[in-house]
């Protein structure tokens, strides 16, 4: 009996080490799961697409808190799945109700932190008794108060649209320098509406313009930055060619235009001279569309003059032949002043201008033209900007 009872005794000893051996071993991961535990590390992230929704939470069905646009930036904290956890926007507002807040210290646990203040506004984060809040009364009600967005709080985008580019410091860095850019392209604003007020003789644009161009070339602007950058070129250079244009009403129209942006004084011509190469209205009227031209050319072709632009045009140049009659009919974005026709039949060649060569003086004119290729606008028959006339 007696040695039947210690063989129970040791026997229930063995098997309690056994299940003790067995819970020991499940409770700690193997070493390939355990090199899988891999712990997440934020970075700076970029919105690679427009209107990419901003959730609640980590779900399709959660609710969207607003739009973030291309080049938009993130701290990314975290990832759930298909999304990633991003720091709360530094222009998200946070509310708490103020019975829970004494002398800035929260009284109690668990107290939501909402997007609104209203008790039907989505919570964001949980405040505990002890934490430290720095709030103002809300204007909105003022039974809350207004807090910066807690640190724990979360925000989600889809992975999809989001890309690496540094971390998270970077952030700051490039915020900084879109600020600069900002602050450029508001000062560059400024001091070409000052120039434009004066009279065109002392007008000096090649800080402005080499100022815009600069941002516009510059891949690490941003697209809105870059496209209001050029839009602004546009608006100014447009103004500075009707004070140009003004300018060379007042005087004897012994002038010719040689040079576009940057150059502040027109150029002086010989009587000879002006006889072939008079200025007239449609010339002038066209000389704001080839500086766009040879602004985009320049994009590509840093450090090159008009004078670079114009020879090579002039390489490649090709040559038409036919009748010159004026295309004198008020339709929008138009390609031309004129239509070059077939001297047999009278058909349409192409639309033509120029800066250069007064064509007026060959209306009616059977002539060879050299000339490039230019926009038509979706016309019926290709455009040409005219470099070369031969009778």
């Amino acid at each position: 009996m007696q040695k039947s009872t210690s063989f129970y005794i040791l026997s229930c000893i063995a098997a309690i080490q056994m299940v003790t051996t067995t819970l020991n071993a499940s409770s700690t991961p193997d070493n390939k799961e355990a090199s899988s535990l891999v712990a997440f590390s934020p970075f700076t992230g970029r919105i690679i697409r427009n209107k990419v929704r901003m959730r609640l939470n980590p779900s399709l069905d959660s609710a969207v808190l607003r739009e973030l646009n291309k080049d938009d930036l993130l701290v990314i904290l975290s990832e759930n799945d298909e999304f990633y956890g991003i720091k709360a926007p530094s222009d998200i507002k946070a509310f708490v109700y103020r019975t829970f807040i004494l002398d800035n210290i929260v009284e109690g646990n668990h107290v939501n932190v909402r997007l609104e203040p209203t008790l039907d506004a989505p919570v964001i984060a949980q405040l505990n008794s002890g934490d430290h809040v720095d709030g103002i009364i809300s204007t909105l009600n003022s039974k809350w108060l207004e807090i910066p967005t807690p640190k724990s709080t979360q925000f989600y985008v889809s992975k999809d649209f989001v890309e690496k580019i540094g971390d998270p410091s970077l952030i700051e860095t490039i915020s900084k320098r879109r600020e600069n850019i900002n602050h450029l392209l508001q000062s560059t604003y400024q001091i070409s509406e000052v120039e434009l007020q004066k009279p065109y003789q002392q007008i000096q644009m090649d800080g402005i313009f080499q100022n815009l161009n600069k941002i516009i070339g510059d891949k690490n602007n941003s697209t809105e930055q870059i496209d209001k950058a050029r839009s602004m070129l546009t608006l100014i250079q447009d103004r500075y060619l009707h004070k140009k244009i003004a300018f060379l009403e007042e005087k004897p129209k012994t002038v010719f235009i040689t040079k576009f942006q940057n150059e502040n004084e027109p150029q002086e011509l010989t009587p000879q001279e002006f006889i072939k190469n008079p200025v007239t209205a449609k010339m002038s009227g066209w000389i704001s569309f080839e500086e766009n031209i040879f602004a985009a050319w320049q994009q590509q072709n840093s450090n090159k003059t008009e004078e670079d632009f114009y020879d090579l045009e002039k390489q490649e140049a090709t040559t038409i032949r036919g009748l010159v009659e004026a295309y004198d009919r008020s339709v929008k974005n138009k390609p031309g002043d004129y239509i070059l026709v077939n001297s047999l039949n009278h058909l349409p060649i192409a639309y033509l201008y120029s800066t250069k060569i007064n064509l007026q003086d060959v209306l009616g004119e059977e002539v060879t033209l050299e000339v490039a290729p230019r926009p038509n606008n979706s016309f019926a028959f290709p455009a040409y900007y005219v470099i070369g006339l031969d009778k």
